[in-house]
């Protein structure tokens, strides 16, 4: 909606034909659009919702049962972020009736008969009002959009500080109790393969060996989150190097392939791209994070015949594109604000801490590119890393 003088559009709402007819003819004559003429309050509204106008011009007595006090608070009501401004047509100037117009939020009245000059200076200054309105409610929104990523900024940079010391106390004694577990596999299977056929305490060993495992894998997974934690707490410094995409998504799928082929139906398509400057190890993560989750939504959504298609191709700038697509659930709109946030994550407990999009993000943006998602046209959800082409 606009509230310019020339383009404002304007609903007359008046159930004297001749009157509505008369003041739709002038209002064009000053340069108004006039979306309809109705004559009672229900038609007052549905025409709102149809064609939603600038400004209401508002019998205060309408026939039926809602009157023109009604419809505008109806209209106050109705919890629209823009909602029309009202000004009252009326015969009557007791207080009651223009108290009871007052209480409304109206932006102003006109008493019948009126002149085209007090209309128009009527009309000028509701849709000023109207215009100031929201564009302060505009700058309010923007204004709470950057406190947002303030505070969003200022818990990275403070985990950044907390992590830095939580990988040292961490990372240390992990990786010797991952050192001395595999240690002990190891040897298990020495003593395991030593032993007789029938010896009574090879299935014992064997639990034992099944617990060592579990253990095993566990410390290896705290390790993998204090990997995460450590490149999200500050950056590393990148080793660029010119690079084909098309090789880079290549050895993500090498490293996802016995995960990706038994769970669902990968597509690769690749077309042409440019070279780009970047760090090759630092892309593969990214392209692998984006890859699992798409595996994962396809898988959940669709058990056994799900789909990630994985293309390369050049955008309208030059820039080489790798999109990451599945048939999954998508992402919903609630939440679609939150999802590079830090430790925001849509999976079942288990199966991710929430820090993968937000690494991609960050590495996206350290290679001077950008990593953006739209919903899929049927069904799911398409990421897209799009990176500048190398110097040549």
């Amino acid at each position: 909606m606009t509230t310019s003088m020339e383009a404002a559009r304007v609903l007359v709402v008046e159930d004297e034909g001749i009157i509505a007819a008369d003041l739709a003819e002038t209002l064009l004559r000053l340069g108004y659009h006039v979306t309809g003429q109705v004559g009672t309050g229900e038609e007052a509204l549905l025409a709102v919702a149809a064609a939603p106008p600038d400004l209401v011009l508002l019998d205060v007595r309408l026939r039926g049962e809602l009157d023109g006090l009604g419809v505008a608070r109806s209209l106050r009501a109705a919890g629209s972020p823009a909602p029309p401004a009202v000004v009252f047509l009326t015969s009557h100037s007791d207080d009651v009736t223009l108290s009871g117009a007052r209480d409304t939020g109206a932006y102003g009245h006109l008493l019948k008969p009126f002149r085209e000059r007090e209309l128009r200076g009527a009309l000028e200054t509701a849709l000023g009002r109207l215009a100031l309105e929201r564009e302060l409610a505009e700058r309010d929104r923007i204004q709470k959009e950057l406190e947002a990523r303030v505070a969003t900024a200022e818990r990275l940079a403070a985990l950044g500080t907390i992590t830095a010391g939580v990988a040292h106390e961490v990372n240390n004694p992990m990786a010797a109790v991952n050192a001395n577990l595999e240690y002990g596999l190891e040897h298990l299977d020495e003593v395991t393969r030593a032993m007789a056929p029938g010896e009574p305490a090879r299935a014992a060993l064997a639990q034992v060996r099944e617990a060592l495992r579990d253990a095993l894998e566990a410390g290896q997974r705290v390790t993998r989150i204090v990997r995460d934690l450590r490149k999200l707490g500050r950056a590393e410094e990148l080793a660029p190097s010119p690079l084909d995409v098309g090789a880079v998504v290549e050895s993500a799928l090498r490293l996802l392939v016995h995960e990706v082929g038994r769970r669902v139906r990968l597509e690769v398509v690749v077309g042409r791209a440019p070279l780009v400057r970047g760090d090759e190890g630092r892309l593969v993560q990214v392209l692998v994070n984006l890859v699992q989750n798409a595996v994962h939504a396809a898988e959940d959504a669709r058990p056994g015949s799900g789909s990630v298609t994985v293309r390369t191709s050049t955008d309208a700038r030059g820039w080489a594109v790798v999109t990451v697509s599945d048939d999954g659930r998508g992402i919903p709109l609630e939440v679609a604000t939150r999802v590079f946030d830090p430790f925001f994550s849509t999976k079942d407990a288990g199966r991710g801490m929430g820090l993968g999009l937000t690494i991609a993000r960050r590495v996206a943006g350290e290679h001077g590119g950008e990593l953006t998602f739209t919903a899929a046209p049927a069904g799911g959800t398409v990421f897209r890393l799009a990176l500048p082409p190398a110097a040549l």
